[in-house]
C-alpha cells in the first residue's frame, strides 16, 4: 500500500493532474476498502483534501465528508493525524498502532519519543497491538510527557498607612500594580467629586 502513495507529488497542495497521484476515486476506494486501517484512510484523506480533491463533487471539505463518509470534520482531522504518527512508529522499525485512539495518545507525547512510548506500550501487552487499549497507551505516554510549568497565582498586594489599609487581589501576575492603583485613584476621585455635589 505504501507505493500506491509514494506516487504522490512533493507538493500536495497543487492542482490535481493524474500525474500527480491516485484520483479520486482511486482514494475513496481505499477508505471505503479499509475504515479500520487508520493509516491508509488517514493518508487518502489528506491527499483528498489537500489537493481539493473533494471540489469535483462537492462545495467544500466538510460536505464531502459528511455526504461521502458521514464523518465529522474533527473525526477526519484525527484520522489524518493518526496516519501520521502511525508513519512514524513504522519508520522506527516497529508493529503499528492498530487503532485512531492509539495514534491519539501519542501524539501528546513529543514526537522523539514516540517510538519509545509506542515501545514500552507494547511490551506491557505481550508485544501485540491488537492487546494495546488507549488506556495503557495514555498511562505509559504520561510518563513522556513534557511538564508543563505550573503559574504561581499572582500575590496579593497590601498596603498599609495609619488608619487605612489598601489590599490589591490581581487574577493575572502580569497586571503592573502601579498602572493597576492608577486607575483606582482615577475612580476614586470622580466617585467623590460625584458624591460632594449630590450633598452640595
Amino acid at each position: 500500500m505504501a507505493s500506491f502513495f509514494t506516487k504522490q507529488t512533493a507538493n500536495p497542495t497543487t492542482p490535481t493532474t493524474q500525474e500527480q497521484g491516485p484520483t479520486l476515486a482511486e482514494l475513496e476506494s481505499v477508505i471505503a476498502a479499509g475504515l479500520d486501517t487508520v493509516e491508509h484512510v488517514g493518508r487518502a484523506l489528506l491527499q483528498i483534501k489537500m489537493r481539493k480533491l473533494f471540489l469535483d463533487t462537492h462545495p467544500n471539505w466538510d460536505d464531502y465528508l459528511e455526504a461521502r463518509w458521514k464523518m465529522s470534520h474533527a473525526y477526519a482531522q484525527r484520522l489524518i493525524e493518526a496516519a501520521a504518527v502511525i508513519g512514524e512508529i513504522r519508520s522506527a522499525g516497529l508493529p503499528i498502532p492498530t487503532r485512531e485512539a492509539h495514534a491519539r495518545e501519542l501524539r501528546k507525547v513529543p514526537t522523539n519519543k514516540r517510538p519509545e512510548a509506542w515501545s514500552q506500550t507494547l511490551a506491557a501487552a505481550d508485544g501485540n497491538p491488537d492487546n494495546v487499549t488507549a488506556e495503557l497507551v495514555a498511562a505509559v505516554a504520561t510518563k513522556h510527557r513534557t511538564k508543563k510549568a505550573r503559574r504561581k497565582a499572582p500575590k496579593t498586594i497590601v498596603v498599609k498607612g495609619q488608619g487605612w489599609s489598601l489590599r490589591l487581589e490581581r487574577k493575572t501576575a502580569d497586571l503592573d500594580p502601579v498602572k493597576v492603583l492608577t486607575e483606582a485613584i482615577a475612580k476614586l476621585t470622580t466617585t467623590s467629586s460625584t458624591t460632594s455635589t449630590k450633598a452640595a
